[in-house]
This record gives structure tokens, C-alpha cells and sequence, in this order.
């Protein structure tokens, strides 16, 4: 019974021993597997953290912000687009939304944070998407490394309101209300929304009959969300989910899904322009436009979104 006791004493040493240090040089375990509960990234990356970041790069009230989305599955396409876009040299970056495919810690140490080091300093805020709910459905991997799954912050004449619709129920009331807080808010010249799963109005053009039986989209609260863009006088906001492009102007408000960071592309959705792209942001005191940037082959078309 002796020579049995000596592995398992063994194997207890070296998992505390594992879990201590791993604490220490902040080594990151795949969730659901590890041994050393709960998983962290020390990253210096929550929204507190990355929000103190732009406040303190840039002070010009003529800037510009990038917003992209889905840079899943493909790293090396993914990259490139990281690296034109952080070429704008914006402000930071929004991100729609699905940044790794499982939402496993291990996965956003060696995908996610790979690409947030390459483009630093220009900070990146994401959202969470469907695929960051990791193996629970409860989105621990993306709240250890950002601290929350929403955010609203101003800067200079802009607020920004980033949320979470990516859980099974949506556009909850908690969601909807938090929205209405954070818009109504005075001090902001212009806001935008940012969130991974677009209005089902996007959809204006649907598959062949049969092909899509349900909306890809959120009909929960759809109306009311609407009512509410217009009513704050919501610049623009912003979706990710569909891997491509498309573009609605709705009572006023501009409405984009830009799903099209490196995921690959839904060819078969007539309301989605399948393209990887990125979108240029530009405000200055008297005004605010967007630029869309797409990549053609080898080359970066840009065109102004009206």
C-alpha cells in the first residue's frame, strides 16, 4: 500500500504547486480543464483599464475610431486586418463580437490577446458574441479578461454604449434598461451603441424560402430598441453575428453589421455583402461620417457610407 500512496502524494504536490505559481507567471488553463479554479488572465485589459487608455492618448477633438468585427478562426487574415486598421491610427478599436471560437481562457491567451499585443497601443474594446459564452454559457473567460460584458464611456463629444445581447434571451429588459440609463445621460453630441447580434430589421432581404426559417437577428424588444436609437438621437450603431457587410438607415439612425474581420464569410444571406472590411469612424466638432474599408484581394478600397 505504500508504493501506491507515493504517485497520488506526487500528484497532489504538484497540482498546488502548479496552482500557486501558475497564479504567480499568470499561466492560463483551458476552462472546464483546469485544476486550479477559477481561471484568470492578468491582462490590464478590463473596460476601467482600456477606457483610462484612450483618455490618455489622445486629447484632439478631431479623431478618428475603427470598428470591426467576428476576427474569429483565421488568424493570419485576422491579423492582417488588425494591423491596416490600427494603421488609421484611431483613438481605439470597437469590436462586434466573437473574438475566439469556444471562449475558453486558454483560447483567448493564445488567439484574442496575440492580437490585442499587435496592435497596441491603440486600445481595442470588444463586446462579447455568442461564441465567448464559453463551456458554462456564463461568458467567464471574456468577464476575467474585461471585468463586465457591457460598457459606456464619453469621450470628447461621443458616448459609447457597448452590451451584451449574446446570451439566449437577447436584448433583456436588464439590457434594454441599461441602454436607456447610460443614452439618457446628458453631455454627449453624438452616441453610438455597439452590440454582436443585429435588429432582425437588418434582414430585409431574406434567403429562399425554407433556407433561413427563423431571423438570425433579435425580435425581442426590436421595436422598442428602435424607438429608443431615435429618440436619444443615436448617431449609429453598430452589429457583428453575419460575417459580411450590410447597412440600414432607420428613422435617422444608421444601422451597420460589420462581421467581417477574418471569420469566414456568409455567402448565401441577401441581405449581408460578403467581404472582409473594417469601418473608419471620423468626427470632428461640426460633424461625423463613416468610411468603409474593404479587402479586395491584395488591396484596401475605401468609400465613403452615407
Amino acid at each position: 500500500m505504500r508504493t501506491a500512496r507515493f504517485p497520488i502524494l506526487t500528484a497532489a504536490f504538484i497540482i498546488v504547486i502548479g496552482c500557486l505559481f501558475g497564479g504567480v507567471f499568470g499561466t492560463v488553463s483551458q476552462a472546464g480543464d483546469n485544476l486550479c479554479d477559477p481561471p484568470k488572465i492578468s491582462t490590464g485589459q478590463s473596460y476601467a483599464d482600456l477606457v483610462q487608455a484612450v483618455r490618455s492618448r489622445q486629447s484632439s477633438r478631431t479623431f478618428v475610431f475603427v470598428v470591426l468585427g467576428d476576427s474569429r478562426g483565421n488568424s493570419e487574415l485576422s491579423s492582417k486586418i488588425f494591423k491596416q486598421a490600427a494603421s488609421e491610427n484611431p483613438a481605439f478599436i470597437l469590436h462586434t463580437g466573437d473574438i475566439v471560437d469556444h471562449g475558453t481562457t486558454a483560447e483567448y491567451d493564445q488567439y484574442h490577446m496575440r492580437l490585442v499585443g499587435m496592435i497596441a497601443p491603440v486600445p481595442l474594446i470588444p463586446v462579447p458574441g455568442n461564441h465567448e459564452k464559453g463551456p458554462d454559457n456564463d461568458f467567464a473567460g471574456f468577464r476575467a479578461i474585461y471585468g463586465a460584458d457591457k460598457f459606456s464611456f464619453d469621450f470628447m463629444n461621443c458616448r459609447i454604449v457597448g452590451v451584451n445581447n449574446s446570451g439566449p434571451d437577447g436584448l433583456t429588459e436588464d439590457v434594454f434598461r441599461y441602454l436607456e440609463q447610460e443614452l439618457a445621460k446628458p453631455g454627449a453630441g453624438n452616441k453610438f451603441v455597439i452590440m454582436h447580434k443585429p435588429a432582425a430589421f437588418m434582414e430585409e432581404k431574406r434567403t429562399k424560402a425554407g433556407k433561413e426559417p427563423k431571423y438570425r437577428g433579435f425580435t425581442e424588444r426590436m421595436e422598442l430598441f428602435s424607438q429608443l436609437m431615435k429618440k436619444e438621437g443615436v448617431q449609429s450603431v453598430f452589429f457583428g453575428h453575419d460575417h459580411g457587410f450590410a447597412a440600414r438607415n432607420r428613422d435617422g439612425v444608421r444601422y451597420y453589421i460589420t462581421g467581417g474581420a477574418g471569420a469566414e464569410l456568409y455567402t448565401d444571406f441577401k441581405w449581408l455583402d460578403p467581404f472582409h472590411h473594417y469601418i473608419v469612424v471620423h468626427v470632428d466638432p461640426d460633424n461625423v461620417w463613416q468610411e468603409l474599408v474593404r479587402l479586395d484581394g491584395d488591396k484596401w478600397i475605401r468609400s465613403k457610407l452615407e
